[in-house]
C-alpha cells in the first residue's frame, strides 16, 4: 500500500475517532443540563447538530424522551473505524504503545 493512501486513511480514522469523542462529550454535557448546568460549548453544537439534523431526516430518532441519533453516529462511526482498523492493520499499528 502507498504511503498516500495509508496517510489519507490515517486522516479518515483520527476524524471518526475525534467526531466520537466529541458526540460522547455532547452526550455528557446533555446529562449536566438535566441536572443543574445548562452548558453547551458552541463549537460542539456547531459540529454534532448538522449531523442529528440529517440523521434525523433519514430515520426518527426519537422515542418519546429518548434521543437516539448520538446512538446512530456512535455506531456509524465505530463502523466506519472498525473497517479501516481491521482492513489496514498499518493504520491500527500506528495506535499501538510500543515500550
Amino acid at each position: 500500500m502507498e504511503n498516500i493512501e495509508l496517510y489519507i486513511l490515517w486522516a479518515i480514522y483520527i476524524f471518526v475517532w475525534a467526531l466520537q469523542m466529541l458526540v460522547f462529550a455532547d452526550v455528557i454535557l446533555s446529562w449536566l443540563r438535566l441536572a443543574w448546568a445548562n452548558f453547551r460549548p458552541q463549537f460542539i453544537a456547531n459540529i454534532i447538530d448538522p449531523l442529528y439534523v440529517w440523521i434525523k431526516k433519514v430515520i426518527p430518532t426519537t422515542i418519546g424522551p429518548l434521543e437516539l441519533a448520538p446512538i446512530i453516529v456512535i455506531i456509524a462511526t465505530q463502523l466506519i473505524a472498525g473497517t479501516i482498523a481491521a482492513n489496514y492493520p498499518e493504520i491500527n499499528a500506528l495506535f499501538t504503545i510500543r515500550l
